[in-house]
């Protein structure tokens, strides 16, 4: 059952979501404390900057999905936002990384929405728990795992890049994924199919 929907992609898709979100606002605010010259009280306003800028993203996107069915919005946004983790790859200067950093954000938040749908889809209560539940526990796995491995990127290269870059290449790999196994036969909220 877990694979109806193709909910392991979905986990993938919302790593690319909530996991990509965690890094790179962690990653925000060591730009401005480090690379601007903020102290540690300004910064703080920097990470309330970033909860609320997700916020409205999440409400962004539950805004489009009438106009833009599920699996077309969440393909846009990581390509959005793999685009925008590519850019920081590069190591950008100060002025272009939080630019950067938050249009990755403001994508990663754009999609949340729109992977619980397609998981939802119109399953009966219990299967959509578990389906919800495979993806967040997937996706979480994938999270404890990730910060891990850019860390170790750091350590070996002695730059945030390289785990950007790895980040960019998850998100075009979610999209290919999701581009060759789309979610067929899950009906959206609104009855039709969404996918």
């Amino acid at each position: 059952m877990v694979w109806v929907g193709r909910i392991p992609i979905l986990a993938l898709a919302n790593l690319c979501t909530f996991g990509i979100f965690v890094m790179v606002a962690a990653r925000l605010r060591s730009i401005f404390v480090r690379e601007s010259g903020l102290n540690l009280t300004t910064s703080l306003y920097v990470s309330a900057a970033v909860l609320g800028a997700g916020a409205m993203g999440r409400f962004a996107g539950g805004a489009v999905l009438g106009r833009i069915p599920d699996r077309p919005l969440v393909m846009l946004a990581l390509a959005l936002s793999g685009a925008a983790l590519a850019g920081l790859a590069m190591s950008p200067a100060f002025p272009v990384a939080p630019v950067l950093a938050f249009a990755a954000l403001a994508c990663c938040s754009l999609r949340y929405g729109s992977i619980f749908a397609m998981a939802l889809g119109r399953r009966p209560p219990a299967e959509a728990g578990v389906a919800v539940s495979a993806v967040s526990f997937l996706a979480g796995l994938g999270g404890s795992i990730l910060p891990a491995v850019m860390g170790w990127f750091v350590d070996r290269t002695g730059s945030f890049g390289p785990g950007f870059g790895m980040l960019s290449l998850l998100s075009y790999a979610a999209i290919l994924l999701l581009a060759a196994f789309p979610p067929g036969g899950i009906e959206g909220r609104d009855g039709g199919d969404r996918s």
